[in-house]
């Protein structure tokens, strides 16, 4: 079974490392990248659904229209030290996708949002162990060099 736009040696390579951590069963790590899966494929439907139409306003203003981030302060770890922004000025955020997202967040349980980061941390640095124990995929090339990297991201 492959998920979504991960393959199967993907999906197979991520739960023997976590079987690694040692958890009740496999059943209990399949259960649980499934979620993170179905979260994943949540977020991406909810991205390719929204009209990419920018809403300009003040930082003040999305504090307003959702207040469940401190946007200030987050916009200012982002972009700090060389940008610090005040409430008053204007940021763009795709306002379409920013509220729904929110709400998946607020309603989804802790434990499914941290598998979903587990998740993508563990499929982005996965290709980078060449040691058996850790990547039982050792024996396919997976790991690309910067330049490679580079290369190919620019042909997207």
């Amino acid at each position: 079974v492959a998920f979504g736009d991960y393959t199967n040696e993907d999906l197979q390579a991520i739960t023997e490392m976590v079987m690694k951590f040692e958890p009740e069963t496999k059943d209990d790590v399949v259960k649980e990248l499934e979620s993170a899966y179905q979260l994943s494929k949540t977020l991406a439907q909810m991205w390719e659904q929204i009209p990419f139409d920018n809403e300009v306003l003040t930082v003040e203003k999305l504090q307003e229209k959702v207040p469940a981030v401190d946007w200030l302060e987050y916009i200012n770890r982002i972009a700090g030290p060389t940008v610090q922004l005040t409430k008053d000025d204007k940021v763009t955020f795709l306002m379409q996708y920013l509220q729904p997202l929110m709400e998946l967040i607020a309603r989804t349980p802790k434990r499914d949002l941290a598998n979903l980061m587990m998740w993508e941390v563990m499929k982005t640095v996965l290709p980078y162990y060449k040691d058996h124990a850790v990547n039982p995929n050792v024996g396919r090339d997976v790991r690309l060099t910067r330049a490679e990297f580079c290369a190919k991201e620019i042909e997207q």
